[in-house]
């Protein structure tokens, strides 16, 4: 598909590091002297196509699905933008002189969020990740997440939770230990309970620390 992006860039130095998809106070990010790369691409769609699966449904929101295939098409999208859409960006910013190759960052909340630490652990060029309210391990976040089963039992479909556990950035830790990441859930979100992070987060440290990069994991 056709990307669209969108560069803000400080005009007084020669090269910015860049932060792809950033959130929050962008005025205060410009200040400091980072470009802000934000893309579209046509709509994302959550609804799952396969008329053959069963008509009841659990979950909410995005995640709306069967109970088998609960969260599938989102997973999908997630997995699909962090593979094709942001290297194809990061391939159109390393031919901007502007930018300082070396220090494009990725940063998201949510959805987002899920995006940018899947494309952190896809794309080794970029440098750095700041996750909010997004988990590593996908079959927990299905099954804690009140959008989910809230903690109720988790029924999938076996070929696809094992999609689902290959395409986790969990199952590829040692691919997020590249750069610094860090992940933020708060302590009263239901929607990403810090229990999502509660199986996965040794696994992560132990990653890191096998790089090398034990100071570079925040949680």
């Amino acid at each position: 598909p056709s990307i669209h992006i969108r560069i803000e860039y400080p005009t007084n130095q020669p090269q910015s590091p860049a932060i792809l998809m950033p959130e929050g106070s962008r005025d205060d990010l410009l200040a400091r002297g980072f470009a802000l790369v934000t893309y579209d691409t046509p709509q994302m769609v959550f609804a799952d196509d396969d008329a053959t699966l069963a008509s009841t449904h659990v979950g909410f929101g995005p995640l709306a699905s069967p109970a088998f295939f609960l969260g599938r098409a989102y997973f999908r999208m997630v997995t699909r933008h962090a593979e094709e859409v942001v290297p194809r960006i990061v391939d159109a910013l390393l031919k901007l002189p502007m930018i300082d190759a070396n220090r494009i960052g990725i940063a998201g909340t949510s959805t987002q969020g899920f995006i940018a630490l899947a494309a952190f652990a896809a794309e080794p060029r970029l440098a750095s990740a700041a996750v909010v309210s997004a988990c590593p391990d996908y079959v927990a976040f299905l099954r804690d997440s009140t959008m989910g089963m809230a903690g109720a039992p988790l029924h999938l479909n076996p070929e696809y939770q094992r999609w689902l556990v290959a395409n986790a950035p969990v199952s590829h830790a040692s691919r997020l230990a590249h750069g610094p990441v860090l992940l933020v859930t708060g302590e009263l979100d239901r929607m990403t309970p810090p229990s999502c992070l509660r199986d996965s987060r040794e696994t992560l440290r132990e990653a890191f620390e096998d790089a090398d990069r034990r100071n570079q994991l925040r949680i």
